[in-house]
């Protein structure tokens, strides 16, 4: 389930990106700017992870469809 909104000229996606191990899903959010991503946090502790990625690749992909 993604979530997307607008704050200021950012755009937010908050969603849940599968993890490769039992433990699930994180929850990711992402910050957009102008198409390109800004800043993310994740459950994973990392800033700009892998999981912050394919959730934006994800909205990009649906964006452009």
């Amino acid at each position: 389930m993604e979530s997307v909104s607008k704050e200021g000229e950012d755009v937010v996606v908050k969603g849940e990106v599968p993890a490769r191990c039992a433990v699930g899903y994180y929850h990711v959010e992402i910050r957009m700017k102008g198409g390109k991503l800004v800043s993310s946090s994740c459950e994973c502790g990392s800033d700009l992870c892998p999981h912050a990625v394919k959730l934006f690749l994800r909205y990009r992909g649906r964006m452009s469809s």
